[in-house]
């Protein structure tokens, strides 16, 4: 066949409804529901995406309701801000951390809010004059600290702080459901608060000044769903508490800069972005008549909440994986996160190695040359639009409920969030959801600094009269199977040895090692040593028993050697004293039957780890 041939030759069409007939032949007579999946937004995710899928909307980059971006050229008009805490708590440290940074890629001298406090007001107006004098943007959440730090800016020429830009942003709301506080009279503070701005916006007219702060629904547990509605509930708040003093809407959205965490669920982080903008741009037409006027301007950061003390590497990957997924749903500033960061220590490597994953994305991914590349992907667009209408429904119940700042009160917004993080919990303890070097493919040789791991958060003032409210607490996923791992490093320091469980196998090598090596993997998790012993009879069980002082044994088999033998193992290894588990689910009948004669539980993939492990470490009193 010639080259012309070739070029005119066509596949056949094929129809939705003869690939489901193939695709249900290739899984031998199961259902197709079988590849269907529910995230913990409640999304049911199909295993195939076409045009019938869904209505894609006729949007275009630099138009309202922005799902496609901002802007036009995207990032070619405007590169992503590289927002790496700097660190230092002088002005001359943090500058020369700064001229290295930049040096290397940075181009945001981004701080945490204490590192402004700690300095004199003289050297914070030196330090604020050379990042001006540099023309380089501020990055600080000021914490409820604002005031404070712009008391202090005061000392500053009125020509010098017209030209600060940035971002020198609070969220009062948020920052106070973190630490457990409510705003008493919301009326009275707020009033005080625009008065303030208003007064920051005469000084500091490029210095964006409300941050609105969904990472804490995120760190809490949260889902994609929660996150977007509780931006847009706080938005709200601030954009009705705004007008009642005269702060317009049009200088809420100048003024206004949203903070979402990316997690490693990729594709629904990417529609989470896309939905923001094109929510809030809605939200502005509500406000102004014009859905032009709400360009949403996204900081996202790094998913502290799936972070891990173990195998630290692994967060490489995810922060990597993580940082593609923001760019990708056109976050126009990110802070990628150390991947020590969860042990409160970060190094010069890491915190290298962490500016370094923005490169990479730039130079070898070049997805900065690209606008909106997730635009017309089935999947991706009907990702958006069922969050984009979950989350807009899920607002509405909000605001029925009397605003975000009544339901943080009364503590409907933390019990949904909680519900949502002991799902995640539960799916990370039965292992359905995988943290690599965590729960999963766990290496016992690696340790941690126990006594230098995870510092307290530091807790700042909030900036308003307040009453207790259930805190939204950050968390991270890993922490319940890193408690186990840490106490049973602290056993190994005292003992010299890992707490142990034997593995009884019974059979040949092929019947037993699948379930030897996955009962080894799940106890691994917990810091526990799965030994195997081999054993031709109980007898040689009992021996190896008595010799290895184990007080907790698995048999190890197939199928049918449980059917022939287990319940006359049960029977005759009970006379030790140990606590006898089985790897694998049984039938019913055989369950029963071995419980009778002594089974203490079923080791399966249905097993709650953290639950079992911490069990055996109680029963070895390694905690």
């Amino acid at each position: 066949m010639d080259l012309q041939k070739t070029k005119a030759v066509e596949f056949p069409k094929v129809t939705v409804a003869e690939w489901e007939v193939k695709a249900e032949k290739s899984l031998k007579g199961k259902p197709l529901a079988k590849l269907h999946t529910s995230t913990y937004e409640g999304i049911e995710l199909t295993p195939l995406y076409t045009n019938q899928s869904t209505v894609i909307k006729e949007e275009w980059p630099g138009f309202a309701p922005y799902t496609r971006g901002t802007s036009a050229l995207g990032y070619q008009e405007k590169p992503w801000l590289i927002s790496q805490k700097l660190s230092g708590h002088s002005s001359t440290n943090i500058l020369a951390d700064f001229e290295e940074a930049k040096s290397r890629g940075q181009n945001t001298v981004a701080l945490d809010a204490s590192q402004l406090t700690s300095m004199s007001e003289e050297e914070l107006v030196k330090f604020v004059e050379e990042v001006i004098k540099q023309n380089q943007p501020l990055f600080v959440d000021t914490k409820g600290e604002q005031q404070q730090i712009v008391s202090k800016l005061k000392a500053l020429s009125s020509d010098e702080l017209v030209k600060l830009q940035g971002v020198l942003a609070e969220d009062p709301i948020a920052e106070g459901a973190i630490q457990g506080k409510g705003i008493e009279n919301p009326k009275e503070y707020f009033a005080t608060w625009f008065e303030k701005l208003q007064s920051m916006d005469s000084a500091m007219p490029e210095v964006k000044k409300i941050l609105v702060k969904s990472t804490s629904v995120h760190n809490a547990g949260g889902n994609a769903v929660q996150e977007l509605a509780f931006a847009l509930a706080t938005a709200v708040e601030y954009l009705q508490h705004g007008e009642e003093n005269g702060y317009t809407a049009e200088k809420m959205s100048k003024n206004v800069v949203f903070s979402f965490a990316i997690d490693s669920s990729f594709f629904m982080n990417v529609a989470k972005l896309r939905a923001a903008r094109r929510l809030w741009s809605l939200i502005g037409e509500e406000y102004t008549g014009d859905a032009s006027t709400f360009k949403m301007f996204i900081h996202s950061e790094t998913s502290s909440f799936t972070a891990t003390l173990f195998d630290p590497y692994v967060n490489l990957l995810r922060a990597a994986n993580q940082a593609f997924a923001a760019v990708v749903g056109g976050a126009q500033s990110l802070e990628v996160k150390e991947f020590d960061s969860a042990t409160n220590e970060t190094t010069a490597f890491s915190e290298r190695i962490a500016r370094n994953i923005h490169l990479v994305l730039k130079e070898e991914t070049l997805i900065d040359k690209v606008v909106d590349p997730a635009g017309g992907s089935y999947y991706v667009e009907t990702l958006t639009n069922e969050l984009a209408d979950q989350a807009w429904n899920l607002f509405l119940e909000i605001e029925k409920r009397g605003g975000v700042i009544a339901s943080l009160r009364d503590g409907w917004i933390q019990e949904a969030i909680s519900q949502v993080l002991q799902q995640k919990k539960t799916n990370v303890a039965k292992r359905k959801d995988s943290l690599i070097g965590t729960n999963v493919y766990p290496n016992l040789e690696d340790t941690v600094n126990v006594h230098e791991r995870a510092l307290e958060t530091e807790q700042n003032t909030v900036p308003f009269n307040s009453v207790d409210i259930a805190p939204l607490t950050a968390v991270r996923l890993a922490e319940e199977f890193e408690q186990l791992r840490i106490a049973s490093l602290q056993y190994k320091e005292q003992k010299g040895a890992y707490p142990a469980v034997g593995l009884v196998c019974l059979g040949s090598l092929k019947s037993y090692k699948p379930r030897a090596d996955f009962v080894k993997g799940f106890f691994a998790a917990g810091g526990v040593e799965g030994i195997m012993k081999p054993c031709e009879s109980p007898e040689v069980a009992k021996a190896y028993i008595a010799e290895s002082k184990v007080k907790h044994i698995v048999l190890c088999g197939s199928d049918a050697d449980y059917e022939e033998n287990a319940v006359a193992w049960v029977q005759a290894l009970e006379e030790s004293g140990v606590s006898i588990f089985l790897a694998g689910k049984q039938s019913q009948e055989l369950a029963n039957a071995l419980q009778q004669a002594g089974l203490k539980d079923f080791i399966s993939v249905q097993s709650n780890a953290i639950e079992v492990i911490t069990n055996v470490l109680k029963d070895l009193e390694v905690m």
